[in-house]
């Protein structure tokens, strides 16, 4: 009863820019490290040349009103699903930050 193209060993892919992609039996939730949300669009390194578009320094690219980011990503300079990726990950940390 399992499908086709379930992962039953764990397979390395490297990256051209540097790190690696995991692909695990049975890993299907992202838990996310121990971090403040002014720090998660350190981890979109693509985000980084289009910050400077961004009308405050601490911006989360989130809602406010002047933001490279955002600006990019209505562009298409910036996927919608990375970015869509990113907000989904930074309201998880908002979340935990209140929690804690």
């Amino acid at each position: 009863g399992r499908g086709k193209h379930t992962t039953r060993h764990v397979e390395l892919y490297p990256l051209l820019g540097g790190g690696w992609i995991v692909d695990t039996p049975g890993f299907g939730v992202l838990d996310l490290p121990a971090i403040r949300r002014e720090e998660l669009a350190q981890y979109f390194p693509d985000f980084d040349q289009y910050s400077s578009g961004c009308k405050f320094d601490n911006c989360l690219h989130y809602r406010e009103k002047v933001c490279g980011i955002q600006d990019a990503v209505r562009e298409e300079k910036i996927l919608s699903s990375r970015y869509l990726n990113y907000i989904s990950m930074l309201e998880e940390v908002i979340v935990r930050e209140r929690c804690y």
